[in-house]
Order: C-alpha cells, then structure tokens, then sequence
C-alpha cells in the first residue's frame, strides 16, 4: 500500500479521478479486442484505496483543526475561545488567533502556531496534546 501511495504522490484527486474513469473505459472493452497489457483491475483498486487514504487523512485533519468559536483547553487546564485562522504575512503560515478564557493581566489576546495548536507536548514521561477541544 505505501508503495501505492508513492506512485501517486503529487498528483490531484481531479487527475486520479480523472485517470480512474480512463481505466474503467478501458476496462468496459471486450477483452478480445484490448491488447495494452495493463492491469486495468489492479490500477482502478489501488486508485480507490488512495481516494480512500486520502479522504480519511483530510477528514482526521479538519476534526483536529480549530474552527472559530470552539472552546479549546491548553495541556495546563487554561481555556481559549478560537476567534479566527490568520496567516502570518511573510511565512504564510498559519495562525490561531485566540481569547483567553482566564484572568490574564498580560493580554487577553494571544496567537498559536497552527503547528503547535495541533501538536504534542512532552508532560513528564508522556506526549499530550497541546490543546484538546473542549
């Protein structure tokens, strides 16, 4: 299967769809008359199962992903309000614009890494999440 998912790395889900229905065309052909020596079958499964793989990994990423008005909590217990998803100007990478839910003299306002706001933290002997949705 990874080797599968090698092969069509880099290529869209349009083109997979797209190179899909040329196989099952060639695949509708009598097989007297088809003389390729492609494994028409082989090619349609593998390329279902990197649909598959693919939705499933998209899917998994927008659950984990924080949307505004979700309720988050920090791996230390305190809350932030998700208000909005920016992009930092000059890297492009994106941010978690968020409203601290606890008194904070400091500011009630604060930024994430979207990176981090998806990732793990060592918390003694273990990994935790940086931030669980609420």
């Amino acid at each position: 299967m990874i080797a599968c998912l090698r092969k069509y790395d880099g290529i869209s889900i349009e083109q997979l769809k797209a190179v899909l229905e040329e196989h099952k065309s060639a695949l509708a052909t009598p097989p007297f008359s088809r003389s390729d020596g492609i494994d028409h079958r082989g090619i349609i499964d593998d390329i279902h199962a990197v649909l598959f793989l693919r939705s499933q990994s998209e899917r998994q990423a927008e659950l984990a992903s924080p949307r505004p008005g979700e309720v988050w909590q920090y791996f230390d217990g305190r809350r932030y309000r998700v208000l909005l998803l920016a992009r930092d100007h000059e890297t492009l990478e994106e941010i978690v614009v968020c409203e601290a839910l606890y008194d904070n003299l400091e500011s009630k306002f604060w930024i994430f890494s979207s990176k981090i706001f998806v990732g793990q933290v060592k918390v003694g002997s273990r990994e935790t999440p940086y931030f669980k949705r609420v």
